[in-house]
């Protein structure tokens, strides 16, 4: 039961302000709709600050009791928002303050997913060459042939994706140099990996994924070029996307939003939240806030190999607190302020559907997705791995 309500109260500390915001938007002014993004992002910064201090302090005991205490402002003041807009009159939002945060919003979660992704990256090539250096048996035969699928997909769908966007569409100079170059240094040095037996087919494939996976984003935000326009989107995404998606609308249009609005009347505010969630901007948003959770927690594990912890918690908060591991230890906190970034990035997406601000994050997609690689090839070039030895030696 304890476990069940450590997975539900952070999902409950998402999943409100993922509707309430759109609502609040739709249903009241600019003005009055921006207190709300503020009020929460001020009060999940707070939460923030006291949980990393709670654990940099040894006090773990105290951190689930300020996750149930951050749900239930966050409900209280997505309520108060909803029902009572004038309630959030005390809300003064600093207009520097505010609009340095959505100004930095885009450029910070890029560098994160960029630094979250590597180290992901890391942690695949190192679990995947365990998997592929077990003693031969049924399971370790199951594991390979798992690798050895999904890795296939990792190359095939970005090459298929490449191959129909040099040949449906019109790539300026810029896009299609980059575009090369980095899918290019991607797969060059995927296969440098496993050449020299320091990465495997798994953790090259994955590479070259999320460099067509950058890659697509940051041409979707560039007015140069959108990625809805090639061939394989006319093709392979009308079937696998296009068909079933409006379907659903239909769906929705005939059934879901007419007895919703039954039931809640405000039909502006449904429409607003079915108009934000677009399926690029739900998958962004989804592997940005999954990759850093998914970091976090790697990073932990690292942490407790390399110091040889034991189960003890005070124990791993010693080893947070060490200094010769310091920078693992600072990448860990990252984790306690993943939920404030989120507002704001959020927010900064919602914002989009209104004519306050542009949503061009093309220059930061291309700069994350070549971080994220130069930092797989210098892993590459100075780590030095030993098979026999620890996940750090």
């Amino acid at each position: 039961m304890l476990n069940l309500a450590t997975l539900l109260v952070p999902l409950l500390s998402t999943a409100v302000p993922l509707t309430a915001l759109p609502a609040v938007f739709a249903l009241n002014s600019y003005r009055v709709a921006i207190r709300l993004p503020f009020a929460l992002f001020a009060h999940a910064l707070a939460f923030s600050v006291l949980r990393s201090s709670a654990r940099w302090g040894r006090h773990r005991s105290v951190v689930p009791l300020l996750t149930a205490g951050e749900a239930v402002g966050t409900v209280g003041i997505c309520a108060l928002a909803l029902l009572w807009p004038d309630s959030l009159d005390w809300v003064r939002v600093p207009a520097l303050v505010w609009g340095s945060s959505l100004w930095l919003a885009t450029p910070v979660s890029l560098t994160l997913e960029a630094l979250a992704t590597f180290v992901v990256l890391f942690a695949i090539g190192r679990a995947s060459h365990t998997w592929v250096t077990e003693p031969d048996d049924d399971d370790a035969t199951t594991v390979r042939l798992w690798l050895l699928a999904g890795s296939s997909v990792g190359y095939l769908a970005p090459l298929s994706y490449l191959y129909s966007l040099f040949t449906g569409t019109t790539l300026t100079v810029a896009t299609a140099g980059a575009t090369a170059c980095l899918m290019t240094a991607a797969f060059i040095l995927g296969i440098a990996a496993m050449a020299c037996q320091r990465g495997t087919v798994a953790e090259a494939a994955a590479l070259f994924l999320y460099t067509a996976f950058g890659i697509y984003f940051a041409l979707d935000s560039s007015p140069a070029i959108s990625p809805a326009s090639t061939a394989w989107a006319s093709s392979l995404k009308q079937r696998l996307v296009s068909l079933p998606a409006s379907l659903i609308r239909k769906l929705a249009n005939a059934v879901l939003y007419p007895t919703l609005n039954q039931l809640f009347p405000y039909s502006h505010a449904i429409t607003t939240v079915a108009k934000v969630y677009s399926l690029r901007l739900a998958a962004a948003l989804l592997y940005r806030v999954v990759v850093i959770g998914v970091a976090a927690y790697i990073i932990r594990q690292l942490l407790r190999d390399a110091r040889g912890v034991t189960e003890s918690e005070d124990e791993e908060d010693s080893d947070l607190a060490s200094t010769s591991w310091r920078g693992w230890a600072l990448l860990h906190r990252v984790a306690d302020f993943t939920r404030p970034l989120w507002i704001i990035m959020y927010t900064h997406s919602l914002l989009h559907c209104y004519p306050y601000l542009t949503f061009d994050d093309a220059w930061w997609r291309w700069f994350a997705t070549t971080l994220c690689i130069a930092l797989y090839g210098l892993n590459l070039v100075l780590d030095q791995f030993d098979p026999d030895a620890g996940l750090l030696d």
